[in-house]
C-alpha cells in the first residue's frame, strides 16, 4: 500500500504504530547567510561523509550546514525550557498512506489519522534573517544533547 514518510521536528521518536526510520538533529543554513538552501534537513546522528570531501575543500567552497536551535519567546511559556537548545528530529514512516501537514489546525480530514500536533516555526521575520522553511515543531519538544545550534 501507499506509505507516507515525514519528519517529526522536535522529537526523537515516532508516534503510535508509525515506524522510526532514523533519529537525527535538525540542520540548515546560518540565519545570516545569503546562500545555501533555505529548507531544514534531518541529519542522521551518525552521518557518513564522502571520503574525499576534505581534499576537495568543499567545506569552504560549497554550502554550509549548521545545527538548528530553538529560539522561543515568552509568548509561549511551555517552550521556554528548550530555548537555545538543539532541535532533534525523527524520520517516520506511516503505513496508512500519504501524509500532509495542515497549518492552522489540528483537526484531520475524515478517515485520516493525526500523527502529531505542534507549532509552526520558521526564521525570524527581521531583516537580519533570511527566509526559511515553515516547519511544524512538536507541541512537546525535546532537545538533543551534545549538539549546539546556531541557525
Amino acid at each position: 500500500g501507499q506509505q507516507g514518510i515525514y519528519v517529526r521536528w522536535g522529537r526523537t521518536y515516532c508516534p503510535g504504530s508509525t515506524k522510526l526510520l532514523y533519529t537525527g538533529y535538525t540542520a540548515g543554513s546560518a540565519y545570516g547567510n545569503k546562500g545555501s538552501g533555505f529548507n531544514k534537513l534531518c541529519l542522521p546522528l551518525e552521518p557518513s561523509n564522502s571520503t574525499d570531501w576534505r581534499q576537495n575543500d568543499a567545506g569552504n567552497s560549497g554550502s554550509r550546514l549548521y545545527g538548528v536551535q530553538y529560539a522561543t519567546s515568552s509568548a509561549v511559556q511551555d517552550l521556554l525550557p528548550v530555548n537555545g537548545k538543539a532541535v532533534p528530529c525523527a524520520v517516520c514512516e506511516a503505513k496508512r498512506g500519504p501524509v500532509i501537514m495542515i497549518p492552522g489546525t489540528y483537526v484531520c480530514p475524515s478517515n485520516w489519522t493525526l500523527e502529531y500536533e505542534g507549532y509552526i516555526m520558521a526564521s525570524h521575520y527581521s531583516s537580519s534573517h533570511y527566509k526559511g522553511e515553515y516547519i511544524c515543531v512538536d507541541h512537546e519538544p525535546e532537545t538533543i544533547s551534545g549538539r549546539s545550534g546556531s541557525s
